[in-house]
């Protein structure tokens, strides 16, 4: 019984992790400029990483 209780909550909580990931990378997004679609649209040089 006990395993198949962990089990359940693993399976409800996978989802919800994942809702999270994708709302921290929309709100990644609304910080970030938009990207170019080609190197020479950057107002600025790409800095070295």
């Amino acid at each position: 019984a006990n395993r198949q209780s962990q089990s359940s909550d693993l399976i409800i909580n996978l989802p919800s992790i994942h809702i999270m990931k994708n709302t921290l990378q929309k709100q990644r997004r609304k910080t970030r400029p938009p990207i170019p679609q080609s190197v020479e649209q950057l107002p600025y040089p790409l800095p070295d990483v």
